[in-house]
Parts: structure tokens; C-alpha cells; sequence
């Protein structure tokens, strides 16, 4: 006698797992890679930056930028002066909850605030100091960390001021880091490129708003 109700076969029951699975996977990869290159161009991201060579088999690579309406002369001043503010400098244009012990980061130019030089840090932890690597005046800052710990990390990012033309710029920050043992850098890895990104974003949009209105307000 033959079955009168239909049988669903395993395969068919586990296909919207697989699908669900599948697109998840799919997401998770574009979401990597607009975080991994927001703001940049393809040229922008393949591109040799200065500090490309400080981190020697990097398990990541990110490159972000935002189009800034100033002159790149307008920029740099604000790049030149970031770093912790008890160090007497103007913080980090970021969430200063988590990056400068609450202190909230200069909205002003600082005259005071030296220029950076390599081989100072910019932060007064020193097993948590990013310090500085590479120095072009008017264009490129280079910071490296190695924080101690059982997971052997290396990270750098670099901010390049690069001009359009006589009234606008990009600012370029590219980041580069790797975790070892393996193991468990990769996940802790995947895990901070959301932070990496959620604070440079804030970074780079906030030395956006402060460099455009300070050229707005020079100009009136």
C-alpha cells in the first residue's frame, strides 16, 4: 500500500538553515569589507602609504578616508596635535570616554602643542603607547603600538593629508595589525575590526567638522 502524505527528505528540511547560514556568511564578508575601505577609493586602497613596512605579515589591512572642503595646510594642524590630553595634547577626536580618559578632545588649534617627533609617545601609558614612527610635516603621522600581554600584537596607522586642489583634501587613515599566536589572533581580530572601525570613523568625521569649520570661520 502506498503512503498517502508526503515525506520531507532531511535535505529539504535543513535547506533554510543552509540558506540562512549562507547569507550570513555573504553579509558578513561585505560588512568586512565596507568597514575594511570606507570612504577610500580603489586607488586609495592599493596605494603605498608611509608605515606600510612596520608590520611584517599582517593578518589585516584597512584604508579609510574622508573629503575634507580645506586646503590640506588646514588639515595637517589637526593631525599634528592629537594624542592623550594629559600629555597636553588635543586628544584623539574620537569617543574620549574610551580613548582619553573622558577629557573631551580640543575643538580649538593648540599653538602650544608640539610638533610630533619620532620615537615619542602619544599616550602616557607606556605598555599602551602609541608612539610615533614616521613624520612628513604638512602631510603623513605614523604610530605604532606593541602593548604586552600573552597575545603578541603590532599595530600601526597612519593619517595622510593629500591634496585635491586648492580648497579640499583627503584624509587617508590606513591601519595595519597582527595578533599572534594565531590561533587566537584571528578571532580577536575579527572581533576588533568593528572597534577599529567605530573609532576611526569618529575620528576621521570629527577632524572633518573641526578643519571645515575652522577654514569657514578663517575665511569670513
Amino acid at each position: 500500500m502506498r503512503p498517502t502524505g508526503s515525506i520531507e527528505s532531511p535535505l529539504l528540511r535543513g535547506t533554510p538553515w543552509l540558506l540562512g547560514g549562507a547569507a550570513l556568511v555573504v553579509a558578513a564578508r561585505v560588512g568586512r569589507q565596507w568597514m575594511a575601505t570606507w570612504g577610500s577609493t580603489a586607488a586609495e586602497s592599493t596605494q603605498v602609504l608611509p608605515g606600510d613596512d612596520l608590520v611584517r605579515d599582517p593578518l589585516r589591512c584597512v584604508t579609510r578616508a574622508v573629503d575634507i572642503c580645506a586646503p590640506a595646510d588646514a588639515v595637517w594642524p589637526w593631525i599634528a596635535q592629537i594624542g592623550s590630553s594629559d600629555l597636553g595634547r588635543a586628544g584623539w577626536y574620537s569617543y574620549d570616554r574610551f580613548d582619553n580618559g573622558g577629557v573631551p578632545s580640543a575643538d580649538r588649534l593648540l599653538p602650544e602643542v608640539p610638533a610630533p617627533e619620532v620615537g615619542q609617545p602619544l599616550v602616557s601609558d607606556p605598555d599602551f603607547a602609541w608612539t610615533v614612527r614616521a613624520v612628513e610635516p604638512g602631510r603623513a603621522l605614523v604610530l605604532d603600538i606593541r602593548p604586552p600581554g600573552r597575545l603578541a600584537v603590532h599595530a600601526t596607522f597612519a593619517l595622510v593629508v593629500e591634496p585635491v586642489d586648492a580648497d579640499r583634501c583627503r584624509l587617508v587613515e590606513r591601519s595595519w595589525w597582527d595578533m599572534r599566536p594565531r590561533w587566537a589572533g584571528v578571532p580577536a581580530s575579527l572581533a576588533f575590526e568593528t572597534v577599529d572601525f567605530v573609532m576611526m570613523r569618529k575620528h576621521l568625521v570629527t577632524v572633518r567638522a573641526l578643519a571645515e569649520s575652522a577654514h569657514r570661520v578663517g575665511r569670513s
